[in-house]
C-alpha cells in the first residue's frame, strides 16, 4: 500500500471500529479507554502496520509511487510510517469514540469518509506510477518497467488487501460480540 495513503485508510477503520463498539463505548461514557480501544491497537499494531510496512520493506519505491529513492532514503522515515500504521486504527477509534457512544451515525460516517477520500485522491493522482512495477532507477529511465499485474508486487498487494479485509470483519465481529456479552451481563 502506498505509504501516504495508508495511514488515512487505517484511521478511516479505527472510525469504523468505533461504530462496531459504540454499544461497548457507551458504556464508558464515550471514554476512549475501552476494550474496544484495545482490539483497534492490537488490529494496527499485528494486523494494519505488517500488511503495509511488507510494501515499505520489500517493493519501497512502488510505496513511496517512485517519489524517493530507496537508496537514499533515510530508514527513519520508513519507521515513522510503520508507526502511524499502527497507531491510525486506535487513532481513528480514539478520534470519534464519543460520536460513536451517543449514535451519531453523520459524524461517524464524515470521519470514516473524510480520511477514505484523501487517501482515495491520492492513489487516482499517484495511479499511473502505482500501475508499474519498478525500481526507482528504471521507472525514471523508462527502461525495465512491467505492469503491477502479475509482479509480485501485485500479488502482494492482492493477499494483503485480503488479509487487512478479513481482519477487519473479524474485529467488527468481535466489537459486536463484545457489546452483545456485556449486555448479557
Amino acid at each position: 500500500m502506498p505509504v501516504v495513503a495508508a495511514p488515512l485508510f487505517g484511521f478511516s477503520l479505527g472510525v469504523l471500529f468505533a461504530w462496531a463498539g459504540a454499544e461497548e463505548i457507551s458504556r464508558t461514557e464515550g471514554h476512549f479507554a475501552s476494550r474496544s480501544l484495545v482490539f483497534a491497537t492490537l488490529f494496527g499494531v499485528v494486523v494494519f502496520a505488517p500488511a503495509c510496512g511488507y510494501f515499505t520493506a520489500f517493493f519501497p519505491d512502488w510505496s513511496y509511487a517512485y517519489t524517493l529513492d530507496a537508496e537514499h532514503r533515510s530508514p527513519a522515515l520508513d519507521m515513522v510510517f510503520l508507526l502511524l500504521d499502527a497507531l491510525a486504527p486506535a487513532a481513528g477509534l480514539a478520534a470519534l469514540a464519543r460520536a460513536a457512544a451517543s449514535r451519531r451515525a453523520g459524524t461517524l460516517v464524515r470521519g470514516a469518509a473524510i480520511p477514505s477520500v484523501a487517501a482515495l485522491i491520492f492513489v487516482l493522482i499517484m495511479l499511473p506510477r502505482l500501475r508499474v512495477y519498478a525500481t526507482y532507477a528504471e521507472f525514471h529511465g523508462d527502461f525495465g518497467t512491467e505492469p503491477i499485474t502479475g509482479s509480485p508486487a501485485g500479488y502482494a498487494l492482492i493477499w494483503m488487501t485480503a488479509v487487512v479485509a478479513g481482519a477487519s470483519a473479524w474485529t467488527v465481529r468481535l466489537l459486536r460480540r463484545l457489546a452483545e456479552a456485556s449486555n448479557a451481563n
